[in-house]
């Protein structure tokens, strides 16, 4: 008797294959059928072509398809969930949308940004808001300061601005609105760089803690 029965591709070592002899737990080698696009809700595998493809087709637009990673004990750690009237495609750590896709854009919720085509134009925003003390400072640029476009905003106040920084020179105050300098001035948010250097300081010299918006978009910046 042969060590290993071999019927419809399920064989006694576990594996199943499912169009072909399995090589793992569970192979499916099958061809789509028809156009080559499942509608019937459900999981589907096979191939299509020299392709391979998973599709998860839920019962209606009131359905939403996903797929779930976790370690033993969690439910769930990401989920990969698509909305059920295929508008967009969310990536949610720990049950929280981080990372949304859509026609409109792309969009990363808590620390993060949003950058979208509504109205159609091209909008980046930031949703990080930074903590500072007064008279304290952080590092806008390090390493290799190519030049930059930032923009500064303290929600507090509506005090805002834009600067141009590159590695040759000072930082430049392109328009602003309230207290902004592109120096160490007392009484401002400030954003400031020497000339030749690789990098770019901002402080906080409004007279107390404060939360601000910030944004550097640049070229060569490490």
């Amino acid at each position: 008797m042969a060590s290993e029965l071999n019927v419809g591709g399920i064989t006694t070592t576990g594996n199943v294959g499912i169009g072909c002899t399995a090589e793992s737990a569970l192979q499916v080698q099958g061809t789509f059928v028809g156009s080559g696009v499942p509608t019937a809700a459900g999981l589907h595998a096979g191939m299509s072509g020299n392709h391979c493809l998973v599709q998860l087709v839920a019962n209606g637009s009131n359905g939403s398809p996903y797929i779930d990673f976790s370690n033993v004990p969690e439910d769930v750690d990401f989920r990969i969930i698509e909305a059920g009237d295929g508008s967009k495609l969310t990536i949610q750590p720990y049950g929280v949308a981080g990372l949304e896709m859509s026609t409109a854009g792309l969009c990363t919720f808590g620390n993060g940004i949003d950058v979208n085509t509504t109205g159609n134009f091209v909008k980046l925003e930031a949703y990080q808001h930074v903590s500072v003390a007064d008279d304290a400072t952080f590092s806008l640029s390090s390493g290799t300061c190519g030049s930059a476009l930032i923009s500064v905003y303290e929600p507090g106040s509506g005090d805002g601005g834009i600067f141009f920084i590159t590695y040759g020179g000072a930082a430049v105050l392109i328009a602003s609105s309230g207290s902004v300098a592109a120096t160490d001035s007392d009484g401002n948010m400030c954003v400031y760089k020497s000339a030749s250097s690789h990098t770019a300081t901002f402080k906080n010299r409004l007279g107390a803690t404060r939360s601000f918006n910030v944004v550097q978009l640049g070229g060569y910046l490490l």
